[in-house]
């Protein structure tokens, strides 16, 4: 049985999922075997779709090698099925630019077809884009999206109601993001008509789900309940745990609203639960605020702050999400403008072009006219002509300086998907124990059935195991992000009056009993010598949180470092001061650890520099913490000795806010 065990866990740690893989190799397989073209290509699209989210790099090969044999053997459907499915890639990727660009061009090749379903497809493709950014433009694609679904080809087609269901929840959409509830209301009701007609469970929970929140929105809880009541089952019939998910919710709130706070109470754990299992942060952290509500009307302030505590945490990973998605929303707002900018480009060359065919045949005209007169405006062309090559010239220039700025934001673009592939891979361990640990608890049970408790008790050692090398590699998907987001951020936060004593006596104790839930074994003295005389100072009190968090972290860690040494009568300790200076106030983070080698004292604040093992630092917290100094006019120094220990020195000048 333990042969067996380990055999099993084995097979499915060594990769992402050996099921995945055994398909991928199917695949191939069936590829090197296959000699019809058309099947070539639809298989290349499979292998494209499996190594979709274990391996872009490959399954945007197998993406393109289909539409290099589609296009090589002239086959136009397959070949527009391509190019659609290469853009779905680049929108679930980030490349908003190219999956733009490849829809448009998707949209031509329909037309050319006359495949109005395909068209369809490529319209709808493009909404989501501009729906995701908030342009003005999505309006103009559910309209598009209306007209085609009145066309002959999807009337015919036998899935008509459920075209005609989508256009029209997607134009609800529109309508509800801009405030417009009658219209949007409107509508969503024409939706639930044609999912009736459907009879498409999903089309049906999403119709009446949104009818609920249109009636939760106008205080009229009865008819909300009782679409929220029609739209629950269906949600759960068809595996739609998000929309169950935000039925409850607002249940909840009903209830609460009511003062019916045991049921309110059920239903917001329920929620909460569901959002975990997604997992969905967003509702997590509105469930956490509702629980914390009910909780505190219910008199239980230990829950209520617990719930509170955890629903701030969510909210400032959410905001870190949300200013990397901007910051992507803007390098494509920026292609685009770019894009129209080459456009008007070359119309004002073609402009440019036709004006010197018109030029040069007024020449020609003047020269059957008059001979001297020819002369005469040949030399005024030329003088003409080289102010307007010269103006060409300059403007070429300036392209040209656009283009190498744009290919500079397309690399970092690269570089981000970079980031995102070297996460993947504490992902997959995450995944793939959690499958082994599917199959041990079978196993556990099988054995607990059939009496044998002590192989039961070995298995339940292994799930063990692997719970904690999950929760390792969790932890370590969690620093990457959190630090890669943190360095990369830009701040707009305001400088508010701060008691600076304050601040940092409250991160000095955060710091040591943080390590100490690490680390029970873990103890170190801790001196403060805070002058009172400094008062409030105008400063990003989470920025400068963040850098005195960082310093006092580090210096635990050195001191730790060299308590394993053993050296005698050492007591490790950590210092934390600070003191009034003329230009404004200084704060010192002193400890007796390891100090740091001189030899690479020059590179302690370089980004991605660390001395700490590998999967322990990501070496961006010295250069973070840099950076926010500088941004509030300091500066950061350090004085250290190898052997002894080292003292970080932040000096924040007190300017107004």
């Amino acid at each position: 049985m333990k042969k067996f065990l380990l055999t099993l866990i084995l097979v499915i740690v060594s990769a992402f999922s050996f099921a995945q893989k055994d398909s991928i190799e199917t695949l191939k397989q069936r590829l090197a075997l296959e000699s019809t073209d058309s099947l070539k290509i639809q298989l290349m699209l499979h292998l494209g779709g499996q190594y979709e989210f274990i391996k872009p790099d490959s399954a945007i090969h197998y993406f393109h090698l289909a539409l290099a044999l589609a296009n090589q053997n002239g086959f136009e459907r397959l070949s527009l099925l391509c190019n659609q499915r290469i853009a779905r890639f680049m929108f679930d990727n980030g490349n908003y630019t190219e999956a733009l660009r490849l829809s448009n061009q998707s949209i031509d090749q329909a037309k050319e077809l006359k495949d109005t379903i395909r068209m369809w497809y490529s319209i709808r493709q493009i909404l989501w884009l501009y729906t995701g950014l908030g342009s003005d433009k999505a309006m103009e694609y559910t309209d598009q999206l209306l007209s085609l679904t009145r066309s002959a080809a999807i009337n015919r087609s036998s899935d008509a109601a459920g075209f005609n269901e989508m256009a029209n929840r997607y134009k609800a959409d529109i309508f509800k993001s801009i405030h417009q509830d009658d219209s949007a209301f409107f509508y969503y009701s024409l939706a639930l008509n044609f999912a009736k007609k459907a009879k498409d469970p999903l089309y049906l929970g999403l119709c009446t789900e949104n009818i609920g929140q249109f009636y939760f929105q106008k205080e009229k809880y009865d008819s909300a309940f009782y679409y929220y009541r029609l739209s629950t089952p269906i949600a759960i019939q068809s595996l739609r745990t998000d929309i169950k998910m935000r039925n409850q919710f607002d249940m909840a709130s009903i209830f609460l609203k009511k003062t019916e706070l045991d049921s309110a109470l059920v239903y917001a754990n329920i929620v909460f639960k569901d959002a975990a299992s997604l997992p969905d942060s967003a509702m997590m952290e509105n469930a956490s605020y509702l629980l914390s509500t009910i909780y505190k009307k219910q008199g239980k302030i230990e829950s209520a702050y617990k719930y509170l505590e955890f629903a701030v945490t969510l909210k400032n990973l959410l905001s870190e999400q949300e200013q990397e998605k901007n910051a992507r929303e803007m390098l494509f707002k920026e292609a685009l403008q770019q894009q129209q900018k080459e456009q008007e480009r070359s119309q004002a060359e073609q402009k440019y072009k036709s004006n010197i065919k018109i030029y040069s045949l007024a020449g020609g005209i003047a020269v059957l006219v008059l001979l001297a007169f020819m002369f005469y405006r040949n030399s005024r062309q030329k003088q003409k002509d080289a102010s307007k090559i010269q103006e060409a010239y300059n403007e070429l220039k300036t392209t040209q300086s656009q283009l190498i700025q744009s290919e500079k934001m397309a690399s970092l673009g690269e570089l981000t998907a970079g980031i995102a592939h070297e996460i993947q891979n504490p992902l997959n361990f995450v995944n793939n124990f959690s499958e082994v640990n599917k199959e041990l608890i079978d196993e556990m049970q099988q054995e607990m059935d059939m009496g044998n408790y002590v192989d039961a008790k070995d298995i339940s050692n292994d799930i063990k195991d692997n719970e904690q090398k999950i929760n390792h590699h969790g932890k370590r998907a969690d620093a990457i992000v959190k630090n890669m987001l943190q360095h990369s951020r830009s701040n707009n936060g305001k400088r508010e009056p701060t008691n600076i004593n304050a601040l940092a006596d409250e991160y000095l104790r955060l710091s040591y009993h943080g390590l100490r839930a690490k680390d029970k074994s873990f103890n170190a003295t801790m001196k403060t010598d805070f002058d009172e005389s400094i008062g409030n100072i105008n400063i990003i009190p989470q920025d400068i949180g963040r850098v005195v968090l960082n310093l006092i972290n580090n210096a635990f860690y050195a001191v730790n470092e060299k308590k394993k040494q053993n050296p005698t009568g050492y007591e490790p300790t950590v210092s934390v001061s600070t003191k009034k200076i003329n230009s404004g106030v200084e704060i010192k983070v002193a400890d007796n650890g390891t100090g740091i080698p001189q030899k690479v004292l020059d590179k302690i604040f370089q980004p991605f520099f660390t001395t700490k093992p590998t999967g322990q630092g990501t070496g961006l917290g010295l250069s973070l913490s840099y950076d926010i100094v500088k941004g509030h006019g300091g500066e950061l120094k350090v004085v250290t000795k190898e052997g002894e220990g080292s003292e970080f020195i932040i000096q924040i000048p007190n300017q107004s806010s």
